[in-house]
């Protein structure tokens, strides 16, 4: 897929989610039994686990009684802020980026956009406010300490993950990767979770399968060549092969990006990042199934020690 296209299909993948945050929430109040089961076997007390995409923050109501350092990251502010709602968690969104390098009678300051209600202080070094620009002075912290309630929520991105190395035992990775347009932006992804995994760390993961019999039939209308144009894009020949486009959330935004994995393809892109694979199968309602019936595609990895 051209990059150009890979990076515009994100953004509206982003912006989808921020649209549709409040109802989307609504209509993900629960955990994949795959999950549930996935954490009884992986997750032990005290492990630091990352959940990237972490939408609403489902995941830590099922880590909450396990006694683990949980940290939840996603792109979309409003999800975060859903997140923050429903754990009753009453601290200000602190947004990632934005920070922009300048040099001031030889000195370097991070300068950006002042927004109105948020917290101008990311537990960095001073910040000052002047004519609605933010001024922060020395380093950019990697990200605020907001733990609370026994979760860390922060604004992120998978392809460029605000951590240090080697930091997490375990990261959770549930509908997201096939959200991320191309095999090039896909790869970059897996090296930034791979770079966060402690050495024998686990990835685990989870995608919707396309290839079931219920929706085999409807994907093979949104795939090219038969691809309507996206938003006013002919985006026919530009597509890779698995790549389809769903009707808009209900109705709102853009058209909603996915790329269909199958078992071969998901176990390539594990050992081409850096991992082992440690099982991979499809399951429908926690029970392993069929590539036609399944649901959902697990595949769990484990960070090679030595590449």
């Amino acid at each position: 897929m051209n990059q150009d296209l890979a990076q515009y299909i994100l953004q509206q993948v982003r912006d989808n989610y921020n649209l549709c945050a409040e109802e989307f929430s609504r209509t993900r109040s629960y955990n994949w039994k795959s999950v549930k089961e996935l954490t009884g076997r992986y997750v032990e007390r005290g492990m630091k686990i990352l959940d990237v995409g972490c939408g609403n923050g489902r995941l830590l109501e099922l880590l909450r009684s396990k006694g683990v350092d949980y940290t939840g990251i996603d792109s979309s502010e409003k999800l975060i802020g859903e997140a923050r709602k429903k754990l009753e968690i009453a601290v200000p969104i602190v947004r990632q980026g934005n920070w922009k390098l300048k040099q001031n009678s030889g000195n370097e300051e991070y300068v950006r956009k002042g927004r109105k209600g948020e917290e101008s202080k990311e537990g960095g070094e001073g910040i000052e406010r002047r004519g609605g620009l933010e001024k922060m002075h020395g380093k950019i912290p990697p990200y605020p300490p907001l733990r609370r309630g026994g979760g860390n929520f922060v604004i992120g991105d998978i392809l460029d993950l605000p951590f240090e190395e080697d930091e997490f035992d375990i990261v959770f990775c549930v509908a997201v990767l096939h959200h991320i347009p191309s095999r090039e932006l896909r790869q970059k992804a897996m090296h930034e979770v791979h770079s966060v995994l402690k050495p024998g760390g686990i990835l685990i993961t989870a995608n919707w399968n396309f290839w079931q019999d219920k929706y085999r039939t409807k994907m093979l209308i949104r795939i090219p060549p038969l691809t309507p144009p996206y938003k006013g894009v002919d985006i026919n020949g530009q597509m890779d092969f698995g790549d389809i486009m769903l009707p808009p959330f209900n109705g709102k935004g853009a058209p909603r990006y996915h790329h269909a994995f199958t078992k071969l393809g998901i176990k390539r892109l594990f050992k081409r990042t850096g991992f082992r694979v440690k099982e991979c199968y499809y399951e429908k309602k926690g029970e392993i199934a069929g590539w036609r019936d399944g649901a959902n595609l697990v595949c769990v990895g484990e960070k090679r020690r030595n590449l």
